[in-house]
């Protein structure tokens, strides 16, 4: 268990935006949330995504930062980006 105060574990992924995303570096008012979805193949984790993308704003009014990424490589999570038309989420892949 991650303990408040602990140091964060070495957790870290590409970005589709082209950055590298490190847990380490993350300082948001409240939460960092890390969803793990399944992939582009998963129709459940395409609902849940759908519903996330429409809710980022509120978690970010509320200081806790959203992040999602699965196990699919570079050109399944292009995929699930423009498929599932979840713009408003930062996603990375290679986990």
């Amino acid at each position: 268990m991650i303990l408040p105060g602990s140091t964060a574990p070495n957790l870290t992924f590409p970005l589709l935006d082209g950055d590298d995303w490190q847990l380490k570096d993350q300082a948001p008012e409240s939460f960092t949330m890390i969803l793990v979805y399944r992939g582009v193949h998963c129709s459940i984790c395409r609902a849940l995504l759908s519903t996330l993308n429409d809710k980022v704003s509120s978690f970010n009014a509320l200081g806790t930062e959203v992040i999602v990424v699965s196990t699919d490589d570079q050109d399944r999570a292009l995929r699930t980006k423009a498929e599932w038309n979840v713009d408003n989420l930062r996603i990375g892949y290679g986990l």
